[in-house]
């Protein structure tokens, strides 16, 4: 009980990757420094795929008290792409149909954080941002 009212004076913020452990790897740093350096409560969203690597799921499980993983639901995306479209394509899919489905209703369970900062190729989130009234980075 006691950690729960110390996170909720602090600073709480969410951190979205797209889909990759080169993206994962930055956002997760950046999250860790505000974590440590700057007290801050941080939710970093994981976009769920069939392809997470055993080093993404092992870097995503030793963290920092403050920084919190949370897994948006795995989505079909079966019906929008094809086995011989380009990675990045099927990935883009994966990110649309992931931030469509579950985002909304993930920000407002963590109690809209005060901001979201998000990746390149997470843009699709400003929308929902805009919503909720949370600023994006």
């Amino acid at each position: 009980m006691v950690e729960t009212a110390a996170k909720s004076s602090r600073p709480h913020v969410a951190v979205l990757a797209s889909s990759g452990l080169g993206h994962v790897v930055h956002l997760l740093e950046f999250a860790k420094r505000l974590v440590i350096n700057h007290g801050v409560h941080v939710n970093f969203l994981v976009i769920t795929t069939n392809e997470a690597s055993a080093a993404q799921e092992k870097l995503l499980r030793s963290l920092p008290d403050g920084l919190d993983v949370v897994d948006l639901p795995p989505v079909d995306v079966s019906a929008v792409t094809r086995d011989d479209m380009p990675v990045i394509t099927c990935l883009h899919a994966i990110v649309e149909e992931s931030l469509k489905s579950s985002l909304k209703a993930v920000l407002i369970e963590l109690c809209n954080p005060r901001a979201l900062v998000i990746d390149l190729f997470c843009t699709q989130a400003f929308e929902i941002c805009r919503q909720l009234s949370i600023p994006t980075t």
